[in-house]
């Protein structure tokens, strides 16, 4: 394996703008659990984050799939063919109720003095998008792996 050479600070600086636009895509849906439905087994907030993040994930180029309406995933690496196991990263993509005590808008990013504000950004749509955004990085320094990795969006 050759050595990994790429600055991934000065990288991600490059790349900070589409990740904080994206990571306000994610937080302005309020993932709240809600009604049932055949689609949606979380309610139609969740569902909605799900393919909010599995469409950035499109973007980014990577493999995507999902199940059941409330699971996707986005993987980088060797085909399955290739390598039939993956290391896999979970996170979820709903967020608690709000209560009336918030600052800043809920359900929007909000930036003040180098912190971020909005439901989620700490559990767990920011850890996860910065989890896709780290791969996306190492993506574009092609850099390979001998296993798939893959991240998994769970809606509950």
């Amino acid at each position: 394996m050759k050595a990994i050479r790429a600055d991934f600070k000065a990288l991600f600086e490059q790349y900070e703008a589409e990740f904080l636009a994206d990571l306000k895509a994610v937080l302005r849906v309020p993932s709240v659990r809600g009604v049932k439905t055949y689609q949606a087994p979380f309610g139609i907030g969740p569902k909605r984050a799900l393919e909010t993040v599995l469409s950035i994930a499109t973007r980014m180029g990577f493999r995507t799939g999902q199940v059941g309406d409330c699971v996707g995933w986005a993987e980088y690496g060797p085909a399955e063919s290739q390598a039939p196991t993956y290391f896999g990263i979970l996170g979820h993509l709903d967020v608690v109720d709000v209560e009336d005590d918030w600052h800043y808008p809920p359900f929007d990013l909000t930036q003040v003095d180098n912190f971020l504000y909005g439901r989620g950004v700490l559990d767990n749509k920011g850890p996860l998008l910065s989890t896709l955004f780290a791969l996306y990085l190492i993506k574009t320094q092609k850099i390979t792996f001998k296993h798939r990795v893959r991240i998994i969006f769970g809606t509950d």
